[in-house]
């Protein structure tokens, strides 16, 4: 039985597991949450937004089983455990920075290919599916914005359910109470109609992916913030594990 610091290390080393078992519940959760709410970017992009949500729930089962293995060697002293506990937490630390390089080297090309995507269906689908239409003008109302780049990319035709070509910038673009441009008659109107001199105004003209790209960036600083605490996280249960590795084998060899 190891004694003084090293025990300490010990109930330590327990209660990090702990929080990293929740740590994965969350991942769960998170995971489990876009498999339901993944609408409206599932409906405007062929990107697979249901195999990250997976890849989510996999990482926090995958964590939970660490740390259940993690709580188990520390409380049994069990240094088999303990080793396996680290190997297994050492390599989920060097993919996480792998994958942070590789998405960091990658992320304007996969803005690109995203764009791209969403643009395939905007407005070529837009008006014959009620899953397209429903998603844009969501994220449309959600993000105070109007088309993919502008409102202008309702100027292009697209047919619509029964094959009539139609070209028109829906409501959702219109700005809401309080905003300059503002006018309660605001409503969907044909593309030629809705950019007159004096109505083009009550609509936003901003592009839905720079809103959203904005407002991704927006919380870019505390993502980081988050991710930086998580990886610091990672280190001290690292150190611990390994401390408290090297106390059972000198106590073994006292034995």
């Amino acid at each position: 039985m190891i004694s003084g610091g090293a025990k300490c290390i010990k109930y330590l080393l327990f209660i990090f597991n702990f929080l990293f078992f929740l740590t994965g519940c969350g991942l769960i959760g998170i995971g489990v949450w876009l498999n339901v709410e993944k609408g409206s970017w599932k409906a405007v992009s062929d990107y697979d937004f249901v195999s990250i949500a997976n890849t989510l729930i996999a990482a926090g089962v995958i964590i939970v089983i660490i740390s259940f293995l993690g709580c188990c060697g520390a409380i049994t002293e069990n240094k088999c455990m303990l080793i396996v506990f680290f190997i297994f937490l050492l390599v989920i630390f060097l993919m996480e920075i792998i994958s942070g390089i590789m998405a960091y080297y990658w992320r304007g090309t996969i803005k690109s290919e995203l764009k791209t995507e969403i643009k395939k269906r905007i407005p070529s689908l837009y008006y014959k599916q009620e899953d397209v239409q429903e998603a844009m003008n969501t994220i449309q109302k959600t993000f105070n914005c109007c088309g993919i780049d502008s409102l202008n990319d309702w100027s292009v035709s697209a047919p619509d359910s029964n094959g009539k070509s139609v070209a028109q910038v829906d409501g959702t673009c219109c700005k809401k109470s309080g905003e300059n441009g503002y006018s309660s008659s605001c409503k969907t109107l044909p593309y030629d109609s809705a950019t007159q001199p004096n109505i083009i105004i009550q609509y936003y003209n901003t592009g839905c992916f720079s809103s959203i790209e904005d407002f991704l960036k927006k919380y870019t600083l505390y993502l980081g913030a988050v991710g930086i605490a998580f990886a610091l996280f990672q280190i001290i249960g690292l150190i611990f594990s390994m401390v408290l590795i090297c106390a059972l084998k000198r106590d073994s060899r006292v034995l």
